[in-house]
């Protein structure tokens, strides 16, 4: 698999989890379990892994994801608190503010906007303005929404009979889950992410299914070769097991406060 692909991968969507989609969605709910399973095939190659989010009031767990033969991926859980807009370092034990990740995201964005006066091919610099302020193109048919840039395409199926709430709640996880991967990963803006949610979000829609693909140039910037990504997942929300509920109370009270004035 090509240098960085994976992490490229990883940020298109955020890292937001999908599930088997024979598993009916609930009504919203204090506590819910979202799964996320994804297929990826970059140049040929695939791969497939399994995550949850588990979702307890104002929080959500991200659980690492497990690849095909049950391994755990080199990922450590995230606990995002959603109304403070601020997530839980297990790596450095701390709480990330809203100040802290705006930070980060502006030295991202400047990496970004200086290599785009660097950049020596016309393509790389479109891709680059891409990343930077993304512009799609939106078609909706009866039952999918195409959501089409320069160098993504995004085949959407909505998740039927989802409450507000349920789909509020996904969208603030998910936009701070694409950030946190974009701190993460060191790749990408999250900028790419955060439009698609907007769209999806004001056409109220959650995705029950999604297909991407990505055919990207060769980038200085990312030290790629030219290369074509697409990955197929599937969403679903549900009730969570016993075992998903004692998991996140455990997290959660062995987290400490968080201070909004640090």
């Amino acid at each position: 698999m090509a240098p960085g692909a994976l992490a490229l991968l990883a940020i298109t969507f955020g890292g937001a989890p999908v599930v088997p989609s024979n598993v009916m969605a609930t009504e919203p709910a204090n506590h819910s379990t979202l799964y996320h399973s994804v297929s990826v095939e970059v140049n040929g190659e695939k791969r497939e892994s399994q995550s949850r989010v588990l979702f307890s009031g104002p929080y959500a767990f991200s659980v690492p994801p497990k690849n095909v033969n049950g391994d755990q991926d080199n990922y450590l859980p995230v606990v995002f608190n959603l109304d403070k807009k601020c997530w839980y370092d297990f790596n450095e034990r701390k709480w990330v503010s809203k100040s802290d990740w705006k930070r980060a995201e502006r030295l991202i964005i400047e990496r970004f906007e200086k290599a785009l006066e660097a950049a020596s091919s016309e393509e790389e610099k479109q891709f680059i303005r891409e990343g930077l302020t993304p512009e799609f193109k939106i078609t909706a048919s009866n039952s999918t929404l195409t959501v089409e840039g320069k160098f993504v395409s995004y085949d959407i199926v909505a998740m039927p009979n989802i409450s507000e709430e349920d789909r509020s709640r996904f969208y603030k996880y998910d936009r701070l889950n694409a950030i946190h991967k974009a701190m993460q990963l060191q790749r990408l803006p999250a900028g790419t992410q955060l439009k698609l949610d907007e769209l999806l979000h004001k056409r109220n829609i959650m995705p029950k299914s999604i297909s991407m693909t990505m055919n990207l140039p060769a980038t200085e910037l990312l030290n790629t070769p030219p290369m074509k990504l697409s990955f197929t997942s599937s969403f679903t929300l549900r009730k969570p097991t016993t075992e998903e509920t004692e998991t996140t109370s455990k997290y959660l009270e062995a987290l400490p406060p968080f201070d909004e004035e640090k």
